[in-house]
């Protein structure tokens, strides 16, 4: 609340304002709320560099802008520290008083969380504008809310709850969380389908067939080996005990892996 003092009332250039309250209610009906259209990360990027600009960003609970009761109002705490960086206005939209008493003001986006009807969590702001002169508790003032919002938007994009542009980005959210469950749901399904997989009669004669042909390949890589050493054994009167013990080692093997290969296409 502001009250004049009486050297005000009688018409003189200096008025003492008195700021009774400790704290300065913010009413349901003083400030509009308004959809931010983007999603938290994208907010708290955002909201780093609004601070050097005179916007400090809050978040709050849902239930400090409603009330436990459906009371519409928040209470915003008035103490110096809790104010932010202090917001600078064209001198056209403050009045020759507020200039000559020295009159800072200070932008706070109140952001907090709601759910929409399909319960997909998005986010709205309030936009608190408070002055302050010296050292006073600061009030809340209600006509430059829109050059709060101009610095928001500079930023980050809003639109009011329930225009076009707000119902368009929540539409929006729904089918992205839509398509991403969706896809979420199909790659457990997948995986399912191949745990199942992995675990059938076909999956087993699969893997030995292609193990068979794989090994195919090494026997006769093996033998080719074995030609080779026996060449050479031929001019030096050596055998490569290590290359022959390794070929003969990979022919075994795979002899064993087609054996069962075989004998697994039999029984089906």
């Amino acid at each position: 609340m502001r009250t004049r003092s009486p050297a005000c009332v009688n018409g003189r250039l200096r008025c003492v304002v008195v700021l009774a309250a400790a704290f300065v209610s913010l009413g349901a009906q003083a400030a509009e709320d308004r959809v931010i259209l983007a999603q938290k990360a994208k907010i708290n990027e955002a909201c780093t560099t609004l601070g050097s600009q005179g916007l400090t960003c809050k978040f709050i609970k849902a239930s400090d802008i409603d009330g436990a009761a459906g009371d519409a109002r928040l209470w915003v705490p008035s103490s110096s520290g809790d104010l932010g960086a202090m917001m600078q206005l064209p001198a056209d939209r403050t009045t020759w008083l507020e200039r000559g008493a020295g009159t800072e003001f200070f932008a706070q986006a109140l952001i907090y969380q709601r759910t929409d009807r399909l319960g997909i969590p998005y986010f709205s702001a309030r936009m608190a504008v408070l002055s302050r002169v010296g050292s006073n508790a600061p009030r809340y003032v209600d006509d430059k809310d829109d050059l709060a919002w101009a610095t928001f938007d500079s930023r980050l994009k809003s639109a009011p709850e329930g225009s076009e542009d707000a119902t368009s980005y929540l539409t929006s959210v729904d089918v992205a969380a839509a398509s991403e469950a969706a896809a979420i749901g199909d790659a457990k399904s997948k995986a399912a389908a191949d745990v199942i997989y992995r675990q059938s009669p076909e999956f087993r004669h699969a893997t030995l067939r292609a193990n068979a042909l794989v090994c195919v390949q090494l026997i006769a890589g093996a033998k080719l080996d074995l030609e080779r050493d026996s060449r050479m054994a031929a001019i030096s009167g050596y055998e490569d005990v290590a290359v022959r013990q390794s070929a003969a080692a990979t022919i075994v093997r795979c002899q064993d892996v087609i054996r069962s290969a075989q004998h697994e296409n039999l029984k089906k």
